[in-house]
């Protein structure tokens, strides 16, 4: 669920951070799972739905949808003064304070980093 929120975020509301990953797919691991996670949930809702539309042009279709709504989110932010819309809705599991979960992300971190190192 936590790929599918941020590769939906991707698409939408940070949808120019998306398309920087969609450009460094090649050179990182990191940035191919974010691609993977922005771009696999359009590809089963093609073949969920199986629409008159070719898979690659249902995915720039999609793509374009979301950007566009993305542009509206921000546009809306930005003439309310407000960056509430953009920011991401982090909830800790029950039982993980603050604390422990900013330990818990610096480990994460370290891993990634040795793993696409």
């Amino acid at each position: 669920a936590d790929a599918a929120a941020l590769g939906h975020a991707l698409r939408r509301e940070w949808w120019p951070v998306g398309l920087l990953v969609l450009a460094a797919a090649p050179r990182g691991r990191t940035a191919r799972a974010a691609a993977l996670a922005m771009l696999a949930p359009i590809a089963l809702e093609w073949l969920r739905e199986r629409p008159d539309v070719d898979p690659v042009r249902y995915t720039v279709l999609r793509l374009a949808e979301d950007v566009a709504y993305g542009s509206g989110v921000t546009a809306s932010s930005a003439r309310a003064r407000s960056a509430a819309p953009l920011r991401p809705d982090v909830r800790f599991p029950e039982g993980l304070s603050a604390a422990g979960a900013g330990r818990w992300a610096r480990a994460v971190a370290d891993r990634v980093r040795r793993i696409s190192g």
